[in-house]
């Protein structure tokens, strides 16, 4: 009789049950592009794999989205790290700051600017008011002088305190012991290419790499992926945004493969490999915590993929952090543990946005009901709203905040053409590539009740990634 109990026991026990030798471990995508991150760490990948490596699997699903991502996580790497290096550097020029009356006064003055524009329900009135306000005759001969008396006033009693501020704070300067050691962009440059060709050392050890797709075999495969992700009973059916992208396919050699089944085309492929191996556990080491994958709450396998695993092939899975993988393979210390944990946590388990694009390519607009009925649904456009020139390039899609009483993100069209509107030619209006869809799941306010006053700005695959609003702005 097949235990299943036994089988999520041991999906949600911090313990492997069995001794090393009867475990295949499985590397997902996420962990080879997060091992490219780094010049500093990257030997710990390397190690943890060579240790494990006569009970190693890289499914080819794995294989073809490291190699069609990994030039581009390189290309961005080095240009965080030639950015991080310069703001190191710059710390340098610090020293040329000066505390002084003036600078207090402007502090002062942009400071109580900015608390008047907040929303009314802080206690200061909106900016448009704000700006209605400012322009009024008496203010610039009137209001504006007396308050700024008042600031200078502070700032010359305060000026006493302001030097000693000046010494202090360049005695701190002089102490800084400045290192852009981990930041060299040569360095990591050398060292990526002994690291891929490690990497290539494990791709073609014998029985690592799993047997490439035909087309035929894939075809079959997306067949029966089509079926069964509609029930939710594949993982990757959160990634379905990715048809939705300027190609929905992923190009490799003479294959097709749908980007957006790539999660479900692993698991097929890893079950077909595990079945009649005789093979007792499987340790998936992967970094995605999407809810097709694992449960939000304790973060482990989902129940319903550890029962199909075990029905199909008759092995147990569980999943482990790539953190929690190394840790377990190699001696490395507490620090470097604990940064490579941050690291992993903190980006998202798509291989596709391991290093995020620096500019958001979607565009939120929030909408009354005859906007979003008259103009968003039914026009399939978006009439006069500034965006500034340097965000045109990147804006790929537009999607619609509906305002009271919904409060929810709930449609999104990919964008055509943005031309100058009509009644303004200092705005833009967005012509939409077809008919707006509506998102599986809409995306209610947050925590912060006004976050969506205006148009905002974000990356696209937030918008079936995230629960609330708050969420798709935490990066900017």
């Amino acid at each position: 009789m097949v235990d299943y109990l036994k089988a999520l026991l041991l999906s949600e026990s911090k313990q492997l049950h069995v001794d090393d030798s009867e475990i295949l471990y499985v590397i997902d995508t996420n962990y080879l592009l997060y091992s490219i991150q780094t010049s500093v760490r990257e030997h710990y990948y390397i190690e943890a794999l060579n240790k494990h490596i006569s009970h190693l699997y890289i499914p080819f699903s794995v294989y073809i989205e490291f190699l069609n991502d990994y030039r581009k996580i390189i290309s961005e790497t080095e240009k965080f790290l030639s950015t991080s290096s310069k703001m190191i550097k710059s710390l340098n020029e610090l020293n040329q700051l000066e505390f002084n009356k003036d600078w207090l006064t402007e502090l002062l003055t942009t400071q109580l600017t900015e608390q008047m524009k907040t929303s009314p329900s802080n206690g200061g009135i909106s900016r448009n008011s704000f700006n209605t306000y400012s322009q009024h005759k008496s203010y610039d001969k009137d209001v504006f002088p007396k308050i700024q008396k008042i600031l200078e006033q502070i700032s010359e009693t305060l000026s006493v305190s302001l030097s000693n501020l000046n010494t202090d704070f360049q005695n701190e300067i002089e102490n800084i012991e400045l290192s852009t050691t981990d930041f060299d962009v040569t360095l990591y440059q050398s060292k990526m290419q002994e690291h891929l060709n490690a990497l290539s050392n494990i791709f073609n050890h014998e029985g690592v790499l799993g047997k490439e797709y035909s087309q035929e075999k894939i075809d079959n495969w997306e067949q029966t992926i089509s079926e069964r992700v509609t029930d939710q009973s594949l993982p990757g059916y959160k990634d379905n945004g990715k048809d939705n992208q300027e190609s929905p396919y992923r190009i490799f050699g003479s294959l097709k493969l749908r980007k957006s089944y790539g999660d479900a085309l692993l698991w097929m492929e890893l079950m077909d490999f595990v079945k009649n191996k005789g093979i007792e556990q499987v340790v998936f080491v992967s970094d995605d915590n999407k809810s097709d994958w694992v449960n939000p709450e304790t973060k482990t396998m989902k129940q319903e993929l550890v029962v199909d695993f075990l029905q199909k092939t008759g092995a147990y899975v569980k999943k482990i952090s790539s953190e929690t993988f190394i840790s377990s393979s190699t001696s490395i210390s507490d620090s470097d543990r604990q940064l490579i944990k941050i690291e992993t946590e903190n980006v998202n388990d798509d291989s596709n946005n391991l290093v995020s694009d620096s500019e958001p390519d979607c565009i939120i607009v929030p909408a009354r009901t005859y906007g979003f009925e008259n103009v968003f649904m039914d026009k399939n456009e978006w009439y006069s709203i500034k965006i500034s020139n340097s965000r045109l390039k990147h804006l790929k899609y537009i999607a619609v905040y509906r305002t009271h009483p919904y409060s929810e993100i709930t449609h999104f069209a990919k964008i055509k053409k943005i031309v100058p509107s009509d009644e303004d030619p200092t705005k833009k209006r967005i012509i939409f590539d077809g008919n707006p869809q509506p998102l599986e799941q809409t995306i209610p306010l947050g925590v912060n009740l006004s976050a969506m006053q205006s148009s905002r700005y974000t990356h696209f695959k937030k918008l079936f990634e995230a629960k609330n609003v708050d969420e798709l702005f935490s990066e900017f």
